[in-house]
């Protein structure tokens, strides 16, 4: 991942969410989100370098069990932020 401080609108569309353990599934789990739902998800990011909500750049993603775990920079100080987002527990 490269690390982009575009502070240009961001569409969740532009992005391919790949994984090394098993890309068509991480892109599987994320696809079944609404783009309205991405877009919150991807602008509602806790940025621990910067102490605040950011928005999410640059991101790829992983699948852990049933969890979907993005990985990206924020968009302020382009430093490492990630996000989980857990599957169904059933």
């Amino acid at each position: 991942m490269n690390p982009n401080n575009n502070k240009m609108s961001v569409s969740c569309q532009d992005y391919l969410i790949e994984s090394s353990k098993d890309p068509d599934e991480a892109k599987t789990q994320w696809d079944v989100i609404a783009p309205v739902f991405q877009e919150k998800i991807i602008n509602n990011v806790w940025c621990p370098h910067c102490g605040t909500k950011t928005t999410m750049v640059n991101f790829d993603g992983i699948t852990l069990r049933k969890a979907l775990i993005l990985r990206g920079f924020c968009i302020t100080c382009s430093k490492p932020v990630a996000r989980v987002l857990e599957g169904d527990t059933k």
